[in-house]
């Protein structure tokens, strides 16, 4: 029986989890996409925005606690895009604020973009390779 191979099976590419961001795909014929990092525990600046913004906002369940930890995600997974238009047609130059304002305005995709950070298959090497 052959040996697996547990790298090429379970090594990801640091530098898409922690600095360029992976590609999430909003339309791959029209190459539109947004760059985003992995959200995990390896992500140190992530785990360090979110225990100040807990200890900032405590037990606090309201709109605006929420829209400050939303806010949070993109101000630390997004890192740009890519071919992006608003809701006028006209393209969108990404900047952190930019981000921040699409992203809060249409929560069900922010909804994808947050569960495409958690699926560590978007940052395998081997997939990369495959992109």
């Amino acid at each position: 029986m052959k040996a697996v191979n547990i790298y090429a099976k379970y090594q990801t590419d640091s530098d898409l989890e922690l600095k360029t961001g992976a590609k999430f795909y909003i339309d791959e014929e029209a190459d539109s996409y947004i760059l985003v990092k992995r959200l995990t525990g390896r992500n140190k600046e992530l785990m360090k925005a979110q225990a100040e913004l807990d200890k900032e906002l405590g037990d606090r369940q309201d709109e605006e606690a929420g829209k400050k930890r939303l806010a949070l995600y993109v101000d630390q997974l997004v890192v740009g895009w890519h071919n992006i238009a608003g809701a006028d047609g006209k393209p969108l130059e990404y900047t952190p604020e930019t981000a921040k304002q699409v992203l809060l305005d249409l929560p069900d995709l922010l909804d994808l973009v947050v569960a495409f950070t958690t699926n560590a298959e978007n940052y395998r090497v081997v997939n990369v390779a495959k992109n």
